[in-house]
Parts: structure tokens; C-alpha cells; sequence
């Protein structure tokens, strides 16, 4: 049988570089789904008033699904429903400038046979829709996690 007296508990106190970061709460991780929209050739892309460009999709609420976020997000933002099943690409971090926003990226492909007439609806403030090659996509302003999505994407 335990002697029970001789049982002992171990403790090693925290550093205290633990203590002074235990009151503030960590920045969150965002869940985004993002789609590459493509023809044989091109793909569609976001550009904001900002010159920011970024790919249809967006952040995934609680409770949601990532496949039902992304359709709600693309029903947002083009009042348009994927025709098609998405294809999951890959699983991309991008940690901004500031270090303040992690986002962790899942990107999907729809491979359409021809191009659909979309047209940005969710915000009047100048926000715009284009077509881009997929030849030109390392010459435009994304952030290297979406550069290197969209090129897999033409790879599937």
C-alpha cells in the first residue's frame, strides 16, 4: 500500500514573465475562407478603395461550418451561389505587419467553365471586382500567403 506521508507534491513557481502576461488577453486567431473563382486562365479578385487586393471570402462565424461561411460570404459579397462543390487547396498563416491579427487563411478553388458575371455588391464605397491572368498575379499587391494560394489553385 501508498503510504500517503510520503507522497509529495512538486511545484516550480511560473516565472513572472508568465505572471505580467497572464492579464492581458492573447490577440485572436481569425478562421477566413477564401476562394480562387477561376477560368481556364483567370480569377476573380477584390480590390478595395485602399488599393488592398484580396480574393472572394471571408471571415467564418461561430458555429458555422467553413464550406456554409464561405457560401454565406460569397452570398454577401456578389449575390452569387457557387454553382459547384469548392476543392480545398491548402491551409495558409499570414501574421500582419503589426503582429496584432493572426489569420489562418483555408483556401478553396472553383473551376468554372466560363466566366460568370459577378459584381461586388456588399460595400458602395468604391470597392471593385476584377479578372485578373494567372500570369500576372506575382505583379499584383496580395500578401505572399494568397500569391502563392491562387498559383496552387491553377495547379489543380
Amino acid at each position: 500500500a501508498l503510504d500517503a506521508s510520503r507522497v509529495f507534491r512538486y511545484s516550480c513557481p511560473a516565472p513572472k514573465a508568465l505572471f505580467s502576461t497572464m492579464d492581458r488577453k492573447p490577440p485572436a486567431i481569425h478562421i477566413s475562407a477564401k476562394v480562387v473563382i477561376r477560368t481556364d486562365d483567370e480569377f476573380a479578385f477584390i480590390t478595395y478603395p485602399s488599393n488592398y487586393h484580396d480574393l472572394p471570402g471571408g471571415h467564418i462565424e461561430y458555429g458555422e461550418t467553413v464550406l456554409s461561411g464561405l457560401r454565406r460570404e460569397i452570398m454577401e459579397e456578389f449575390g452569387y451561389e457557387l454553382p459547384v462543390e469548392p476543392t480545398l487547396v491548402d491551409i495558409y498563416d499570414h501574421l500582419d505587419e503589426s503582429r496584432q491579427k493572426h489569420t489562418l487563411y483555408i483556401g478553396y478553388v472553383v473551376h468554372l467553365p466560363e466566366k460568370p458575371e459577378l459584381k461586388y455588391i456588399e460595400y458602395q464605397d468604391g470597392t471593385t471586382l476584377h479578372w485578373l491572368h494567372q500570369d500576372d498575379v506575382v505583379q499584383q499587391k496580395f500578401i505572399p500567403a494568397f500569391t502563392k494560394f491562387i498559383q496552387e489553385a491553377f495547379s489543380i
